[in-house]
């Protein structure tokens, strides 16, 4: 009789087991059902740091910028820029990469794109008023959706996927610079780069990477961004673009002997006089 006991309890205890090992994986299928459909939340809770608001990217109202519409047809060399920090602006290192890539390439039209409104403050800031000195800087505003439609990450988009990653700002930035090369052609670039001299030169499709010889692309790689801000000769004498890695180096003070200070100096005057000691603040 004891023994029996024991066996029935054995048996219960199995299937209460069995009953939770089931019931978690229901559960969980369930979850990651909802995940991949338009009803699934916003998982701004997996992210354990800084929450990035990127609801300026849908915003719609208090816009003085000229948007991207059905009547906008660049030409097909055009140089393109996204701003998708949704700082409502640029600062001065992005606005020495948009002068000296004008400045390589007079004979194309640069675009600087922004996800966020600019109000008519921003607009007449004094980085927008000297950029706009130069006749072939154009800004122009994105609307996101919008901007997909008709295009393969159209359901993407509109499904809210932007808003469930962890980095929102840089998955938008993404796609937003794959969907205006599939829209549009052109060249896309960072805002945290040099342009040294002109890329008319090149092919016409052509794409950098990083490895351990792009010396055109890449002189001073990701490992060691810091060689931008030390005294020092620069490097990559021959390099159509130098890439700063704004990420890993946006506390660092530009000094006036650096590699960057140089290269801001040569190429982007403007900015880099107007700013001086604070460029690249």
């Amino acid at each position: 009789m004891y023994t029996k006991v024991i066996y029935k309890e054995n048996i219960s205890r199995k299937v209460k087991r069995h009953k939770v090992i089931l019931t978690f994986i229901v559960v969980t299928a369930s979850f990651l059902l909802v995940l991949s459909t338009d009803l699934s939340p916003d998982l701004y809770f997996i992210n354990f740091g800084t929450v990035e608001d990127v609801s300026c990217h849908y915003a719609v109202t208090g816009d003085a910028l000229e948007p991207i519409d059905t009547h906008f047809a660049p030409a097909s060399n055009s140089i393109f820029f996204h701003e998708t920090s949704c700082r409502g602006g640029l600062n001065s290192r992005q606005a020495c990469s948009i002068e000296s890539a004008a400045r390589a390439h007079p004979g194309r039209t640069i675009y600087v794109l922004f996800s966020a409104p600019i109000n008519k403050i921003s607009l007449e800031d004094i980085i927008m008023e000297l950029l706009k000195k130069f006749s072939n800087i154009k800004f122009r505003r994105v609307h996101l959706v919008e901007y997909a439609k008709g295009t393969p990450l159209e359901l993407l988009v509109e499904g809210g996927a932007l808003n469930r990653t962890r980095w929102p700002i840089s998955h938008t930035s993404d796609v937003l610079r794959f969907l205006t090369l599939y829209k549009w052609g052109g060249v896309y670039l960072d805002l945290d780069t040099v342009v040294a001299k002109s890329l008319d030169g090149l092919p016409k499709n052509w794409a950098a990477r990083e490895n351990d010889a792009s010396e055109l692309f890449y002189p001073v790689g990701a490992d060691h961004p810091e060689e931008f801000f030390e005294p020092a000769e620069l490097p990559g004498q021959d390099a159509y673009i130098y890439h700063i890695w704004n990420r890993q180096t946006k506390h660092l003070k530009v000094e006036r002997n650096s590699p960057y200070a140089k290269l801001a100096k040569r190429h982007c005057p403007v900015v880099y006089e107007t700013f001086r000691e604070f460029f690249g603040s």
